[in-house]
């Protein structure tokens, strides 16, 4: 990338201008991502505009160097309910490196954690639905719509499933009620089956 390219990219006429251009484009990533997590695709697609500004950054100025990086190590064998207090935890703690972040190195850290946390969240939710090929579009369901771990915490209190009979209230709940009548926990399962596929994500679970 040439330093007249990197400009343009950086939105900048001159290299006094670099500095604060591309803290508050950092600024302006890491609040839309805060705000609420955006679908996988928007994800991917903010990870590759923020690669092009840490360039031409970098065409500039060397990058500081990324120490004690964060990793996700969520258990997918875990019950329903223990994962997704594991989910939370991970994902307040990228979160808070998100959001404390002031490099392009470290906000793509952050996004690349955010990316595969929603990925194992899908794959463990989806894991609770038959094997069987689904007509996804018999089902409301907005790749767009986020899952709320905390509604489907919540759903499980009050349904008090087993986690090994989760599978089967979800199929009976296919088979026999509306997209209306269905719980928030099936909405959520089915969004993530539908999310699977959309995104290629692979099944390892």
């Amino acid at each position: 990338m040439t330093k007249s390219e990197a400009l343009n990219s950086l939105k900048c006429s001159s290299i006094e201008e670099v500095d604060d251009a591309f803290e508050d484009l950092i600024f302006k990533f890491k609040g839309k991502i805060l705000q609420i997590i955006p679908p996988l695709k928007i994800l991917k697609a903010t990870l590759k505009k923020i690669d092009r500004i840490n360039e031409a950054y970098r065409v500039f100025f060397e990058p500081i160097e990324i120490k004690n990086k964060i990793t996700i190590e969520l258990d997918i064998s875990l019950s329903l309910v223990d994962f997704l207090n594991d989910y939370q935890l991970k994902l307040a703690e990228v979160k808070l490196q998100l959001s404390s972040c002031e490099t392009g190195d470290l906000l793509m850290e952050s996004l690349e954690l955010l990316i595969v946390l929603q990925q194992q969240l899908y794959l463990k939710l989806a894991n609770y639905l038959s094997k069987e090929i689904l007509d996804f579009d018999k089902f409301e369901i907005k790749l767009s719509e986020n899952i709320d771990v905390f509604l489907i915490q919540n759903n499980l209190k009050e349904l008090h499933l087993e986690d090994n009979k989760i599978s089967e209230y979800i199929r009976k709940q296919i088979n026999e009620l509306d997209n209306r009548e269905m719980s928030y926990l099936t909405k959520s399962i089915l969004n993530s089956a539908k999310q699977i596929v959309f995104n290629g994500i692979r099944r390892e679970i």
